[in-house]
């Protein structure tokens, strides 16, 4: 009597294999030949396929680049297959996913055909039809044309770029249907990303993870980084009624004069009204013609003025004045009017807060008046935005009654719907508004009152 080990060995695993009966008699028919041939190719298939997608979206700005100056017909078909990323993905995926299966499928043809499985333990047979079939299709289709398309990337995708454009053509209607899906679930994805957490959750976030060595103005800072890509033009420009500009038939002793009284190196230029800005001055550029004559013609020097909407985000622009080096930009309504402006110092101010330098009036931005912690009073003009920071409160508090308006006078205008008396109170709970100072036009002063 012979006594299995309790626990199977490699010796007594082989043992169970009946290794003169594995073979089929006709194993080595033309047939499976053949079919051997077929999955080789389709290894390569594979493997081809698979390193495409390594070498494809490898191509970095430079190599971009040199594809658009290199006029050769494969270059070309390469930058037109990056030209539709998602086609191309989408391209690699089904036709790799296809000859994965078609390896598959012939592999277990052939080892129904190649081995005789009727006298050998079960196992035998999954090992064969599972495990080295997945092991040739991890090795040889994914693994070694993947390490060499890290190295080799740009000469494979010159090489695979007329066989990925036919397969981008077939597989066009299905690509179609992925690409569509995969546009849903990424559209869901950035709702939930987007609703989240909220400004308001960010800020007490910052308040508890905060060490007690943080100060209150890295607290303010990091709290008007969260609120920036959230923050629009109109919140933080200076208002048409406070811009300063200079009229397109001034002469040159005027101008000289104007910029001297008002300090700015860069001031718009306009024709008739504010709405028909015709460029910028630079203080700068008049250096060279401080001994022209009163006739000189100043105008040539203006450049160019760079226009955008009062409800883009202060975070774009930011990146725009980046791109075109730019520190001033003109601020218009929907109509394509003159709202005012705003330069790359007021984008700045609403992360690091107010810069001084040695032309600033200290004092001369102060348009308001602390009498308690509780009370405060704020010119009319006065934007909501800054009004919120001051008094330090929230300014999503104010967006469901303030309408269009972006400062105090129009959000009493927009609440009361005409222009109030003076000493006339105005309840916005918890804030309380009273109008101190006001003509036939428009609210000069206001005092606000926070509740307790």
């Amino acid at each position: 009597m012979t006594l299995e080990p309790e626990s199977p060995d490699l010796i007594y695993i082989a043992n169970q294999v009946d290794w003169a009966h594995l073979l089929a008699e006709d194993a080595l028919s033309s047939g499976n030949w053949m079919l051997i041939v077929v999955i080789l190719l389709l290894i390569i298939a594979s493997a081809l396929v698979s390193g495409s997608e390594i070498a494809y979206f490898s191509y970095g700005p430079e190599d971009l680049k040199a594809l658009t100056e290199d006029p050769s017909n494969r270059k070309q078909m390469v930058k037109e297959l990056l030209g539709k990323p998602r086609y191309l993905l989408a391209t690699i995926l089904i036709a790799n996913n296809l000859f994965n299966i078609g390896i598959i499928l012939s592999s277990f043809y052939l080892f129904q055909e190649v081995f005789n499985f009727n006298h050998q333990p079960g196992w035998v047979e999954i090992v064969i039809n599972t495990i080295l079939v997945t092991f040739l299709i991890v090795l040889f289709g994914e693994v070694l044309p993947k390490v060499y398309a890290t190295q080799k990337g740009q000469r494979l995708a010159t090489f695979m770029a007329p066989p990925l454009l036919f397969l981008r053509s077939m597989f066009k209607p299905i690509s179609q249907v992925l690409i569509n899906a995969t546009q849903v679930v990424e559209r869901r994805l950035e709702q939930r990303e987007k609703t989240s957490i909220s400004a308001e959750e960010l800020d007490i976030a910052i308040d508890l993870t905060v060490n007690e060595q943080g100060t209150e103005e890295e607290v303010r800072m990091l709290k008007s980084i969260v609120r920036f890509g959230d923050i629009d033009v109109r919140d933080v420009m200076t208002a048409r009624p406070d811009v300063t500009a200079i009229e397109f038939e001034t002469t040159f002793n005027d101008l000289l004069a104007l910029i001297k009284s008002s300090g700015f190196s860069r001031i718009p230029v306009f024709e008739k009204d504010l709405d028909s800005v015709k460029g910028i001055l630079y203080a700068k550029d008049l250096l060279s013609h401080l001994d022209e004559e009163e006739d000189f013609q100043w105008n040539d020097l203006l450049r160019e003025a760079f226009f955008v909407p009062e409800n883009k985000k202060i975070d774009d622009l930011l990146e725009d004045f980046q791109t075109n080096r730019l520190h001033m930009a003109m601020v218009v309504d929907e109509y394509g009017g003159t709202a005012g402006l705003i330069t790359l110092e007021d984008v700045l101010e609403e992360i690091i807060g107010d810069i001084k330098d040695e032309f600033d009036d200290i004092g001369a931005d102060i348009d308001y008046e602390k009498i308690d912690e509780h009370t405060f009073v704020f010119e009319g003009k006065t934007s909501l935005y800054d009004m919120c920071k001051i008094i330090d409160v929230d300014f999503s508090k104010f967006e469901k009654v303030k309408g269009d308006s972006d400062s105090i006078a129009g959000l009493l205008l927009e609440v009361t719907g005409k222009i109030p008396r003076k000493n006339t109170e105005i309840d916005l709970t918890p804030f309380s508004f009273t109008v101190m100072d006001v003509d036939q036009k428009r609210i000069k002063k206001v005092k606000i009152r926070l509740g307790e």
